[in-house]
């Protein structure tokens, strides 16, 4: 579209290229805030950036810094489908023989009678039940004499076991196991009056495991000839700074092998080195000047900036807390 003139004054008078040059001339308070505006969200994606890079650098030194870090220990067994285990940087170099003889078990108890449905009227009555330290008397009464009524009232309890009714193929169980192994969750059920429908036949439970007594919920495991019980297939302490995860029992006699982690030291510093070089990158990057087209990096005059390529300059050649002899800086390390 042409632009509008007016005849007569010295060939015509532009109005639209006036009109648009006089509107560029109000706009430039804008502009000059929407340059702004721009150089402080790269300033602000810049420190963003910076941020991300030092907080990888502070992860993986802290990693460093942690008593696993460049003193890590690593467990091995000769069968892990028996037995796994892990160690910190307090477990003793070496080896041992271990012997699993029993797992911990959850003690459980199931209901004697099947029922044809889980909303199945039982009789009335009730029970002491116990687990552990802790003790209730389950009561059934009119107003909820079924196997849903029965596993409602024993979880009401909180007791630390859970109930539940179950199908076995041939009919509804009660059945109630213990929220944590070992023999100190042991359940026993005393003064049971529970009936079935006619108010005579006994409603019996029954403990599901074959154990001469509740020792037996416990793991038993033999550890150089040392024979230990744990409540838990976790047993931590018997061995320092060595837990190990109990996995089956077995006569087989087991190899733990605990070795420094070398591998696990040389990722950590691998990763440790990545981070530093990219947070050292990121602030030359984001404070170099380039001579030949005289530019600058958006957070070349940021003081803040300059502070932290010095500290992570010192970082790495200042000398470390705590050390001694040679190995007083990271150079000492082989780190360059």
């Amino acid at each position: 579209m042409g632009g509008f003139s007016i005849a007569g004054l010295g060939g015509g008078l532009d109005v639209q290229g006036i009109v648009q040059q006089l509107m560029f001339v109000e706009s430039a308070p804008i502009r000059r805030l929407e340059s702004r505006k721009q150089s402080f969200q790269a300033q602000i994606d810049a420190y963003s950036d910076l941020s991300s890079k030092l907080s990888a650098l502070a992860s993986a030194l802290e990693a460093l810094s942690d008593a696993d870090g460049l003193g890590g220990r690593l467990a091995t067994t000769s069968d892990e489908t028996l037995l796994t285990a892990t160690a910190d940087s307090s477990a003793l170099l070496g080896n041992y023989q271990i012997r699993i003889d029993r797992l911990a078990l959850y003690d459980s108890f199931v209901s004697d009678a099947t029922f044809p449905a889980s909303d199945e009227a039982i009789g009335s009555g009730s029970f002491d039940l116990t687990v552990g330290a802790e003790s209730a008397t389950i009561t059934i009464d009119s107003g909820n004499n079924t196997l849903e009524g029965l596993r409602d009232a024993i979880n009401n309890a909180d007791l630390g076991a859970r109930a539940s009714v179950v199908n076995d193929g041939f009919g509804y169980r009660l059945s109630i196991a213990a929220e944590d192994s070992g023999s100190k969750s042991a359940i026993s059920i005393d003064n049971n009056t529970l009936t079935l429908s006619d108010d005579t036949t006994p409603l019996t439970l029954s403990r599901t495991h074959a154990i001469a007594d509740t020792s037996e919920l416990d793991a038993s495991v033999n550890i150089n000839g040392l024979q230990v019980t744990s409540s838990s297939n976790t047993v931590s302490g018997a061995i320092e700074g060595v837990t190990l995860q109990l996995q089956g029992a077995g006569p087989a006699t087991l190899s733990l092998n605990v070795e420094n982690d070398v591998e696990g030291v040389k990722e950590a510093i691998e990763t440790f080195v990545t981070a530093y070089n990219d947070a050292y990158s990121a602030v030359g990057a984001h404070f170099a000047y380039n001579p030949a087209a005289e530019t600058a990096g958006i957070l070349a005059g940021e003081s803040l900036l300059r502070t932290i390529q010095m500290d992570l300059s010192r970082g790495l050649t200042g000398s470390l807390s705590g050390a001694f002899g040679p190995l007083n800086n990271l150079y000492a390390f082989g780190l360059e």
